[in-house]
């Protein structure tokens, strides 16, 4: 729903993502359904029982602090996160062609095999 009141101030530092266009792309996928539904989105469902959850957020992301809020229900209803947020990134940063996703993708790469074997 992008409701969350630290996104205004995310959105000022975010140079990639908008406020305005997140919400209309919301709605559509919505298809007029309510978009705070738990279906459409998962922070606002029962998490109780997932596998662990692993987050790699941007600092400077729209969607941090939605992110964060789900880490802390997450925690909250018993399920294990991995939280890598890097305060100076942006959207999807572990895909871009930078120096800093290498690491990222690495961890990826390790939490799958880790995941797999166990």
């Amino acid at each position: 729903s992008l409701s969350h009141p630290e996104i205004e101030e995310l959105e000022r530092r975010d140079p990639w993502l908008a406020l305005k266009g997140l919400v209309e792309a919301g709605r559509m996928w919505a298809s007029g359904d309510d978009i705070t539904q738990p279906m459409l989105s998962p922070v606002n469902g029962a998490l109780r029982g997932l596998s662990p959850i692993t987050i790699f957020i941007g600092g400077r992301d729209l969607l941090a602090a939605d992110c964060r809020k789900l880490r802390v229900r997450a925690e909250q209803e018993g399920v294990e996160v991995r939280w890598i947020e890097e305060p100076a990134m942006i959207h999807v940063w572990p895909l871009l062609p930078i120096r800093q996703a290498e690491s990222a993708r690495a961890k990826m790469a390790m939490i799958l095999r880790d995941r797999a074997t166990s």
